[in-house]
């Protein structure tokens, strides 16, 4: 079981703001995944870095990239000669 100050800090790295029936729920749900996760067996001397993987990507081959102007050209927001990301999320905190 996950105790409270590790599930607290759960849920400020998360951002969540729960009240205590919130609280009980959402800790119950985690319980039930954290049992789950611990039924699954793995054996541990299994390392995927031993097996003989073959590189299955393209080759990296340069190639002419855009130019500044086309880049802006493709937004309506830009900043200083940048593309300029509107602000999504506030803190309210």
């Amino acid at each position: 079981m996950i105790d409270r100050t590790t599930f607290d800090a759960v849920c400020d790295s998360a951002k969540l703001r729960l009240d205590d029936d919130d609280l009980q729920k959402v800790s119950s749900f985690m319980d039930e995944i954290i049992s789950g996760i611990d039924r699954i067996e793995i054996d541990p001397s299994i390392n995927p870095r031993d097996m003989s993987l073959v590189n299955t990507f393209r080759e990296d081959v340069p190639r002419p990239s855009l130019s500044r102007a086309e880049v802006l050209s493709t937004t309506a927001h830009t900043q200083a000669g940048c593309v300029s990301i509107p602000i999504q999320l506030r803190d309210e905190g």
